[in-house]
């Protein structure tokens, strides 16, 4: 047989047959088999490889769409659970499921944007009536399942969290002004749970820690959810102030203010008045038309050199005056111990009649005292009592009545000496105490005399007859 060459064989496929010769088998032994195993191996490696990675790839993709629907109900759960409206289908007809995509008129809504300030919220019927701060035009928006509500923070609200007096940054549908987004204005400021701003209503401005922001249009104070007078605000309140840069829009009154009244002030010596232990004023300080304070239950004590510590606790309420009647402070008391340099006599402390038998207790304080006796000029003065004993020692003065002594000599033109006083040349008049009293008169060339007087009545007369030198005097009484 001719041998084939190589070109006979030229398009020839070879294709891997699995018949296997007996023979050849058996000529080239275990070693063959062995080879043919491996290879197959090989070849098998990279198919289970590839199908593995198949398997994981499609779980991934299975859990990744189970993930974004879940998130997508979640979201869609969360707006219909705020409680607002689904929207109504809107913009004509749908179109067949066999329509084109530009067979169908798409309708455009408008849309528009503003910073507004929330006048008046209802979450019934889930409106909004919102002024626009730089047209002042007040529009009532509606919100319904599809609105964004955010705080300016970006975390989701729901529309019941909104209050008036808030600023917004809002988007509404002109034509049908439902809301498609409405959120917390991050370009508004707010001062929370503030006191002693300053309030000028004849200028319209509104001061705290010196920032003067004047009143906006639509300008609001509220007090409970109720419209308030801002001309009752008082620097002693708790409020909370919105604004936009230089303006004020909102005033929310958190703790209005009462006033309190104090009777019975000025019976308690170095009185002193402590408030909910952050305030203090002197009673003598305290003003006579009450303080105000704020709403509230207060702790008041009060304390003084002549009472006992007094606390008492009471309830400020708003617009209200608050009396308390400090006579009811326990007033502190001392023993009078009292000497007098005469006996039998009569005590009068306060003006009225006190008994000397027993202990005199007074209350600490002004206390007047008078002692009077027959015979003697009466005492009067005025005493304090700030001890526990008080002493006082009083020495009464006999009454001094007083008398008209008129003196003649004769000659006259004599000088007068009344007990040793010179009172004048004769005829003198001098004024003395009734009683035992001495006269002496002196003159040239005369005897100088001494006599003792007993002046007895209001007015008494003497007549004194001088003697030259060597010769007996002698008087007329």
């Amino acid at each position: 047989m001719a041998r084939k060459s190589q070109d006979d064989y030229d398009g020839v496929i070879y294709e891997p047959s699995d018949y296997i010769d007996p023979k050849r088998n058996r000529s080239s032994g275990g070693r063959q088999s062995s080879s043919r195993s491996n290879a197959s191996a090989r070849r098998a490696a990279p198919k289970s490889q590839f199908t593995l990675f198949y398997i994981l790839t499609l779980i991934a993709a299975v859990t990744l769409c189970i993930v974004i629907f879940l998130v997508v109900f979640n979201s869609a759960s969360n707006r219909n659970n705020s409680g607002l409206p689904m929207p109504p289908v809107t913009g004509g007809i749908a179109p067949p499921s066999n329509a084109q995509d530009n067979d169908f008129p798409v309708a455009i809504e408008e849309t528009t944007m503003l910073l507004g300030f929330i006048q008046d919220i209802t979450t019934s019927d889930h409106q909004v009536r919102v002024l626009d701060i730089e047209n002042g035009v007040v529009l009532t928006l509606t919100a319904d399942a599809t609105t964004a509500l955010t705080s300016r923070y970006g975390r989701v609200m729901l529309f019941s969290e909104f209050r008036a007096g808030d600023m917004v940054d809002v988007s509404f549908t002109r034509r049908t002004n439902v809301l498609r987004s409405m959120s917390i204005s991050s370009d508004s400021w707010e001062h929370r749970n503030v006191q002693d701003i300053r309030v000028d209503v004849v200028n319209q401005t509104l001061t705290h820690s010196n920032n003067t922001y004047r009143f906006g249009r639509g300008f609001m104070v509220r007090y409970n959810n109720e419209p308030y007078s801002i001309a009752n605000v008082k620097p002693i309140d708790v409020v909370t102030i919105r604004g936009h840069l230089d303006t004020v829009w909102a005033v929310d009154v958190i703790r209005s203010h009462g006033t309190l009244m104090l009777v019975g002030r000025d019976e308690i010596m170095d009185g002193r008045l402590e408030i909910d232990t952050d305030m203090f004023v002197m009673l003598d300080q305290f003003e006579p038309e009450g303080r105000d304070l704020v709403e509230g239950e207060r702790r008041l004590v009060i304390t003084g050199s002549n009472i006992e510590p007094f606390v008492k606790l009471v309830q400020i309420n708003p617009g209200e005056a608050t009396t308390v009647d400090l006579a009811d402070a326990q007033l502190r008391s001392g023993i009078l111990r009292l000497t007098v340099n005469e006996p039998f006599y009569t005590l009068y402390i306060g003006g009225e009649l006190t008994s000397t038998s027993e202990p005199i207790v007074l209350p600490y304080g002004t206390h007047r005292v008078r002692i009077e006796r027959d015979g003697f000029e009466p005492w009067e003065e005025e005493i304090e009592v700030r001890s526990p004993t008080a002493d006082l020692n009083v020495a009464l003065q006999p009454i001094h009545r007083t008398a008209r002594l008129l003196i003649s000599t004769e000659p006259t033109g004599a000088r007068i000496f009344v007990n040793e006083a010179f009172v004048g040349t004769a005829p003198a008049t001098a004024l003395v105490d009734q009683g035992l009293n001495t006269v002496r008169t002196e003159m040239e060339g005369y005897l100088s005399i001494s006599i003792p007087v007993e002046v007895a009545t209001n007015e008494h007369r003497m007549i004194i007859e001088l003697q030259r030198t060597g010769a007996n005097s002698d008087f007329i009484p």
